[in-house]
């Protein structure tokens, strides 16, 4: 073995160890992923440059041109014995995608996408999911839930809360849960946690949330942001999705625990992954959900991306430990 093989053999042992850091009950560990700190220094700058180029117009037309954007399916060619489909869900009469690989089957993950609450469908991650349902050979299902504004609140929770019961009802025959979800999936992923009874919540072994909104109340960074400091998702944009998604609330409604996970009992909540990067106008609220986390007496671990946007891992660049596969490890450890 060479240096370089020895050194990489080292790093790769790194981070094995680091996916073991699971600490202990009431901890908070914080993983360093020994990412480049300009990793992210084009993506900004084309993000900016996106938004300097956006066009004025109305909410109408940017919801309309959001959806637009996201509503194309993403294509997966599927492996031999692996198959996909829909699932009318008769509790709220919404669908459910399944992808399920080829083999046995170690568990099943309830993947929600995000997009404000308003953007988005069970597709939008189709690749990202297949990916996740081969590397730990579980079934992934991700709920079409209902959107905003045409379908505020509780319309999307109830959806997801559903999609949750429905594999509790061991409908795929599977011993174990997990679940997951970025942005507004991962606020519905933590309130469908909220949602449910300790003894249904104890099915659920892992939750990772990416980016996620945990208090809709709105942080002070919100407020305080200039739209050029965040130039994937502005304060403007959240105060937007948020007026969608809870209508006709205050900052201190929105607060209650019905729509602010941040505000609720965790305890007795599974091991949870949070990661994020630190240019995202949503950073603060994955530092606070996660040391609240673990304050309720759970395993709690935090990756902060230095200069990464909000959705950072939608971006192809070289950010040391990768986001998809350390969640995906995360969540298969969570079941070994």
């Amino acid at each position: 073995m060479n240096r370089r093989q020895f050194l990489i053999a080292c790093h790769l042992s790194l981070i094995a160890l680091q996916s073991l850091a699971w600490g202990s009950p009431g901890e908070l560990i914080e993983v360093d992923p020994n990412c480049p700190p300009d990793a992210f220094k084009e993506a900004m700058k084309y993000l900016r440059q996106m938004r300097a180029a956006e066009k004025p117009t109305n909410a109408e037309e940017k919801l309309k041109n959001g959806r637009a954007w996201l509503a194309g399916a993403e294509v997966e060619d599927l492996q031999p014995g692996e198959k996909s489909y829909w699932v009318e869900e008769p509790k709220s009469g919404g669908r459910l995608r399944v992808l399920v690989p080829s083999g046995k089957l170690k568990g099943a993950v309830l993947a929600i996408h995000g997009g404000g609450w308003a953007l988005g469908t069970a597709l939008s991650d189709e690749k990202r999911n297949w990916a996740l349902a081969r590397r730990i050979q579980a079934a992934v299902v991700s709920p079409d839930y209902r959107l905003a504004p045409e379908h505020p609140f509780p319309a999307g929770p109830d959806d997801c809360e559903a999609a949750a019961r429905w594999l509790l009802d061991n409908s795929l025959n599977v011993p174990q849960l997990a679940i997951t979800g970025g942005s507004a999936g991962s606020h519905l992923a933590a309130l469908t946690l909220c949602r449910l009874k300790p003894e249904e919540r104890a099915r659920f072994k892992s939750a990772a949330l990416f980016y996620g909104v945990f208090d809709l109340g709105r942080s002070d960074v919100w407020r305080n942001g200039d739209n050029s400091d965040f130039p994937d998702l502005s304060p403007e944009d959240m105060d937007r999705y948020l007026n969608y998604f809870v209508p006709d609330k205050t900052d201190e409604q929105r607060r209650d625990s019905r729509y602010s996970p941040l505000y609720a009992d965790l305890r007795e909540m599974p091991p949870a992954l949070f990661m994020v990067g630190t240019a995202d106008l949503l950073a603060s609220d994955s530092r606070r959900m996660a040391r609240k986390w673990a304050d309720a007496g759970n395993r709690a671990v935090l990756v902060e991306y230095p200069g990464a946007p909000h959705g950072f891992n939608g971006y192809e660049v070289d950010c040391g430990l990768n986001p998809e596969v350390y969640m995906a490890d995360f969540i298969a450890e969570s079941w070994s």
